[in-house]
């Protein structure tokens, strides 16, 4: 971050750490006094995990970046994985069937993640059984004595659905759903989010257990969460500007910001690997984010993104920086990005190009777009084919 050579004007980063910009100064005056900063949101500052340099240049911090970890953490897949062993009582009910987890490849994949990866997604535990309290506890508190710098524990729901159909799961949800039209498990979820936080923080009193707000489980439980448990709501938050979507989406921050100590964000802001024309939101995004740092509790925001292009120009870093500041002069952060990216005379007409980008994507042609139909999705439509904006 060389936090003294930025607030002195001799250092910017206009990317990453391979990007920098150094203005040519002929004498830097150094005032002999002291001052300090500190970030507002302190637990994560992340985007991309394809973006490297954030420690070094814009001061951001990682370490709650995957998600869907269920098969590390909760139900270990080095632990049943081998010879599926999975315990059949956690196992979910759907269509009528008791499922079977497929089994490992043989050879054995040699790292944990590529062993993990086949259990992450089609299926969730059954919230119902006792067992899926119970073996969670026993296998966190292994994990926590063997690996005594732990921080966080992930209790994310697994992708692509696969939710618990069985009697009493299907009872306790009694038909509900939730804004984005899923079936509603948020109270099964989250009481066993609750439960199992409650048990091991007996023991480990500072770990932190983060667990995604998403799909099936998006809504706020009707209980406030232990202290310990970080919700991280998976909202694409452009969505909020629309009349009709964004009410609803602000509604679901205010109440998780009445469950939970402190929020986490999971953001979605595809853009070059999805869309053929740069999708721009610095002003409005960034007022979004600093809304949900002052008033909101945010305290872990993470971007899913595409690594850092120069195709949305400084969005990534502006989000990072808003996360550390939420009162930045986004007006003055723009223009000096546009200096050091092509100097004086052609910074007029950079700033016109990605002015000319933000006011398409928030205007109303684009809520003219098929594309536009997905708002109200957890997260958009990945990729604006085939809509008009193709043909461009």
């Amino acid at each position: 971050f060389f936090p003294p050579l930025k607030r002195f004007k001799a250092f910017r980063n206009k990317y990453g750490d391979e990007i920098n910009h150094y203005p040519q100064l002929q004498n830097i005056v150094l005032e002999q006094k002291s001052f300090s900063d500190e970030p507002a949101v302190k637990l994560q500052r992340a985007g991309s995990g394809r973006i490297t340099g954030f420690s070094q240049n814009w001061n951001g911090k990682c370490p709650l970046a995957r998600v869907h970890q269920i098969p590390h953490d909760v139900f270990p897949a080095a632990k049943y994985a081998p010879d599926n062993s999975w315990p059949e009582a956690i196992l979910p009910v759907i269509k009528g069937k008791k499922i079977r987890l497929p089994d490992a490849p043989d050879p054995l994949p040699s790292s944990i993640r590529d062993l993990a990866r086949p259990y992450r997604a089609f299926w969730q535990p059954c919230w119902s059984s006792r067992d899926t309290t119970r073996i969670p506890i026993e296998n966190i508190l292994e994990i926590l004595a063997a690996e005594p710098d732990r921080v966080s524990i992930n209790m994310d729901v697994n992708d692509m659905g696969g939710y618990c159909e069985c009697q009493q799961c299907l009872r306790a949800i009694n038909g509900k759903r939730n804004i984005s039209n899923y079936a509603d498990y948020s109270e099964l979820y989250w009481k066993w989010v609750n439960d199992v936080a409650t048990a091991v923080c007996a023991k480990y009193p500072g770990i932190i257990f983060r667990a995604i707000a998403y799909c099936g489980v998006l809504a706020a439980p009707s209980f406030k969460l232990h202290p310990n448990v970080l919700p991280r709501l998976c909202i694409e938050l452009p969505t909020l500007l629309d009349e009709d979507v964004g009410p609803k989406k602000l509604a679901l921050i205010q109440e998780w910001s009445q469950k939970a100590s402190s929020l986490g964000l999971y953001d979605y802001m595809h853009g070059i690997n999805f869309f053929l024309i740069p999708r721009i939101y610095f002003r409005n995004h960034s007022k979004l984010v600093a809304d949900m740092v002052q008033k909101y509790n945010l305290n872990a925001a993470y971007y899913e993104s595409d690594g850092e292009t120069a195709f949305q120009g400084p969005q990534q870093q502006l989000l990072v920086r808003i996360l550390w500041n939420p009162n930045l002069d986004v007006e003055k952060f723009l223009h000096d990005w546009y200096v050091d990216a092509v100097g004086e005379k052609a910074a007029p007409w950079l700033a016109k190009y990605f002015d000319f980008w933000e006011a398409y994507w928030t205007g109303q042609d684009i809520r003219k777009t098929s594309w536009y139909a997905s708002v109200g999705n957890v997260y958009m439509a990945l990729g604006e084919i085939p809509t008009h904006t193709y043909a461009l």
